[in-house]
C-alpha cells in the first residue's frame, strides 16, 4: 500500500521571513504568482538548537535534481469544492489546498492523479507572527483514496518552533541572522492492508529580504506494521533564487505595511475571475484601482471609500471588464501608502 499521508507540501512551506527573523502575514505569507526553484543536494547534519549557530552550505554540491513550487493555480481538478481554501500550490505533480489568512497557514488537502486526501482537521503549518523562541503544536486528521482503495484514514501531532538562529554560508552568499524553523511530524496511518507509523523532521533556513526558505531538510522515517525494520529518505534543497520583497513594475514599487494591510488574490492567474482578499488592521479610506501593463487606467473599483478594520473583498471579473489575455496591475491605495499586486489574465 503506498504511503498516502506522507506527502507533505516541502517547499512552499506558506511563509517568509521577515526584519529581524520575524515571520508575519504581511512580508511572509506565499504569495500567489510565484514560482521559487530548489536545487537538490545531499542531507547534511542540520546542527544543533539554540542561538549564534554557523551553518557551512558554501561546498554543497547539486545532485541535478530541480523542484518548481507554482503558488496560486488554477487547480486541475478541484477535488476540494467543499474545502474552504484559498490557495492552491501546484510541485511535483501534487496540488496543495491552502488556507491562508493573517493568523497563518493551514494545509486542508492535496491531490495527485491517483490521490486525493483531505484533511478533516487540517495541518496549521505557520502562525503569524512567529520569531526565535516561538512554538506550537497541533493535532490533525483525515482521510485519502488511492485510485479505487478506500478506508484510508490518518491521524497525527505537527510540532513547530523556531529553534536556531546565526550566520548561513552558502554557496553564492553568507548571511547573518538567518532563522531556522524546525518542524515534527508524527503520524499512523489506517489501510486495509496495515498501519504506517512516521516520523518526518523537516528544517527550514530563512533570512530577512527572502520570500522562501534559502536551504530546506528532510528526514523521513516510516515503517508499515509487516515490516522489520523502519524506512528511512532524506531530502535537502537549496534556492540560490533571490525573492522579491518590492517588485518592481510599471507603476513603481510595491510598498508592503505589515502594520497596517495584508492582501491575497486568488487564483492567480485567472482565466475568468479573480477575487483580492485584504485585510484592514484599522478603518482608513481605501481606493482600489486597475491599470494595464502600460499603466493606462482600466477601472477604479473603489473610490476612496471609508472601510472598517478586518477583512474585504473585491472581485475582477475579466469578461465584464474587457479584459484580454495579459499582465495587469491591482493598486491598493490606503492612508495615502500603496500595494501593488500583478495578475495574470489567460486565455479562458
Amino acid at each position: 500500500m503506498k504511503k498516502l499521508f506522507l506527502y507533505l507540501t516541502f517547499f512552499v512551506f506558506a511563509f517568509t521571513v521577515a526584519a529581524q527573523t520575524r515571520l508575519t502575514f504581511m512580508t511572509n505569507a506565499p504569495r500567489n504568482g510565484d514560482a521559487p526553484k530548489y536545487y537538490a543536494f545531499d542531507y547534511v547534519d542540520p546542527g544543533v538548537a539554540g542561538g549564534g549557530q554557523n551553518w557551512d552550505f558554501a561546498k554543497i554540491v547539486f545532485n541535478g535534481k530541480e523542484i518548481i513550487s507554482n503558488v496560486g493555480i488554477e487547480p486541475a481538478a478541484p477535488l476540494m469544492d467543499a474545502v474552504n481554501y484559498n490557495s492552491v500550490t501546484g510541485e511535483d505533480g501534487y496540488e496543495y489546498y491552502n488556507k491562508i489568512n493573517e493568523n497563518g497557514v493551514e494545509l486542508k488537502g492535496y491531490t495527485t492523479k491517483d490521490i486525493s486526501l483531505i484533511y478533516t482537521d487540517p495541518i496549521t503549518k505557520m502562525k503569524y507572527p512567529f520569531a526565535y523562541g516561538d512554538s506550537y503544536v497541533d493535532f490533525f486528521a483525515g482521510e485519502a483514496h488511492y485510485l479505487i482503495v478506500r478506508g484510508i484514514t490518518f491521524e497525527g501531532k505537527y510540532q513547530v518552533s523556531a529553534d536556531a538562529y546565526g550566520t548561513l554560508r552558502m554557496p553564492d552568499k553568507t548571511i547573518k541572522n538567518a532563522l531556522r524553523v524546525k518542524v515534527v511530524k508524527t503520524a499512523v496511518e489506517y489501510n486495509p492492508c496495515s498501519t504506517i507509523d512516521l516520523t518526518h523532521t523537516l528544517y527550514y533556513w530563512f533570512a530577512d529580504g527572502y520570500r522562501y526558505p534559502l536551504v530546506m531538510m528532510s528526514h523521513k522515517e516510516y515503517q508499515r506494521s509487516y515490516e522489520k525494520v523502519p524506512n528511512i529518505e532524506t531530502l535537502a534543497y537549496y534556492s540560490p533564487q533571490e525573492a522579491q520583497t518590492a517588485e518592481e513594475n510599471a507603476l513603481g514599487t510595491m510598498e508592503y505595511t505589515a502594520a497596517d494591510f495584508a492582501l491575497n488574490t486568488y487564483p492567480n492567474p485567472f482565466a475568468g475571475m479573480t477575487s483580492c482578499t485584504y485585510f484592514l488592521r484599522k478603518s482608513m479610506d481605501v481606493t482600489a484601482e486597475l491599470y494595464d501593463i502600460t499603466g493606462k487606467t482600466i477601472a477604479v473599483m473603489v473610490n476612496n471609500q471609508k472601510q472598517e478594520e478586518g477583512v474585504h473583498s473585491l472581485d475582477i471579473d475579466g469578461a465584464e471588464l474587457g479584459l484580454v489575455p495579459g499582465v495587469y496591475y491591482i493598486k491598493f491605495t490606503f492612508d495615502k501608502k500603496e500595494v501593488v499586486q500583478k495578475i495574470v489574465k489567460i486565455q479562458s
